[in-house]
């Protein structure tokens, strides 16, 4: 059947620390963050911050052992379309994040 994913924003700066270091990524108070869930269960985090006129696009990553492409695009597509709001046009990706977002769109 249809699984469930939601993607909420993370306002708590100590929620934004515990999720990442699930996710073993360093985590960084000045970034916003996003959390994914798949069927209610914390699934992986993006971290970015917008400076200037570029976003700037640290982790779009899933936890240790969960392996979900479409939960992991739509992360970080909810973490583009935030930039986008913003009227942001200029990005800054860790090279590995586009490489793998350039994959995953191959395959769709």
């Amino acid at each position: 059947g249809e699984i469930m994913y939601e993607i909420k924003r993370v306002e708590d700066k100590g929620e934004q620390e515990k999720l990442c270091a699930l996710c073993n990524i360093e985590y960084d108070a000045d970034a916003f963050c996003y959390s994914a869930y798949s069927e209610g269960e914390f699934a992986g985090v993006s971290q970015f911050r917008i400076i200037g006129k570029c976003a700037h696009i640290y982790d779009v990553v899933l936890k240790n052992g969960f392996e979900d492409r479409n939960c992991l695009y739509l992360l970080g597509k909810a973490t583009l379309n935030f930039v986008d709001l913003c009227h942001i046009k200029m990005y800054n990706y860790w090279k590995d994040i586009k490489n793998a977002f350039d994959q995953y769109l191959q395959t769709l």
